[in-house]
Parts: structure tokens; sequence; C-alpha cells
């Protein structure tokens, strides 16, 4: 089994940030990216109280690595912070002690809102750990409810590659989510390949 992370920026130079994201972790975390998806655009979500917010160029790649899965969310914090990822709450400073998994735990704090933000890696698979802490969740718990990592992963995930969870193969979580009653297909292309 492999290890999978999203990717997704929508301020700034975009394409830089994703480009620059995957060199930080190669050449100083000793991760090795073994494969990238297509690029693709879509539309923020739980952004509603933000002026005009940037749509996102969001991407999956494999990587490899020798790091614990708490050792990679660490180095995922790092480079976002060392971009310039910008969080209101809590501080950088307590997520990097805590290695806290900022889109599975925080996004269910009332009291944090989320934000646009120039770079986002979130921690999607790690071969096939199920792992529940208050750190850390793995599979990321909405890694499935996301048509922006499902379609890009299912590029690159190997033909017989299963969620550790429900055992389903990425063809069928696709299926699930586009037959689900919260799937909504934007009339503008809410996900765009580009």
């Amino acid at each position: 089994m492999s290890i999978f992370l999203g990717l997704g920026s929508n301020i700034g130079n975009r394409l830089f940030y994703l480009k620059q994201s995957l060199i930080y972790l190669q050449s100083e975390y000793l991760v090795e990216v073994k494969k990238v998806s297509r690029l693709y655009l879509t539309e923020p979500e739980g952004l509603e109280h933000e002026k005009s917010p940037g749509s996102f160029l969001n991407l999956v790649c494999q990587v490899e690595t020798k790091l614990t899965a708490q050792e990679l969310l660490r180095a995922c914090l790092e480079i976002e912070n060392r971009l310039g990822r910008k969080r209101e709450q809590p501080s950088l400073d307590n997520l990097l002690n805590l290695s806290n998994n900022l889109s599975s735990n925080l996004s269910n704090n009332p009291q944090y809102k989320k934000s646009s933000r120039k770079i986002d890696i979130d921690l999607l698979y790690f071969r096939d750990l199920v792992l529940k802490t208050e750190e850390l969740t793995i599979p990321h718990p909405r890694a499935k409810k996301r048509a922006f990592v499902l379609f890009p992963l299912a590029e690159i995930v190997d033909f017989n590659w299963r969620d550790p969870v429900e055992k389903l193969e990425i063809e069928t979580l696709k299926k699930k989510l586009v037959n689900s009653p919260s799937f909504k297909v934007d009339p503008k292309n809410k996900l765009t390949k580009i």
C-alpha cells in the first residue's frame, strides 16, 4: 500500500505553492514523490464567509518515506508554515507541538473557520493504516466525500488499491460519491481538470 497526500491552494501563485511543497517534501524531509495527478480546478467549499475566495488548484500525489504518519504530518504542517499558510485558531506552534490533524479535528470545532490558503497539505492515506487519535485520523475522514480527492486519486492508484476501511476500489468509491445526495454537479463545472 502507498501513501497519498492531497494538496490545494487558492491564494497567489497557486501552481508555485503546489510545486514548492513537492520540492520541500523531497529535498528536506526524505519523502520520495512517486506519482502526481493532473491539476484540478475546484470551487472553494466552506468559505462563504469570505468575500470572493479564489478557486483552488488541487492535486493528489503518491509518496514513499521512512517517516511515521505523525512525522509526515509534522513535515506537511512545517511546509505549510514555511510557505506562508496563515491560521487563526489554534496557533501553529500548538499544532506543531501536538502534531494535530487540521483537516479532521479542527474543522469539526465550531470556533474554527476555514479560510483561503496558500497551501493545504492533507495526509489522505498512509499505507493500510487505520488510525483515530486526538492528533491524527487516517484515512482522512472526508477523503471519500471529496471529488477533488477521489478523482485525482483515481489517476494514480494501482489497479488493486482498496480503501483500508471500506475495502472498496477507487471506482466504487467514486460511484458512491457521485450517487450520494450530497454530491452536486455545478453547471459551471465545479470540478474541472486542467
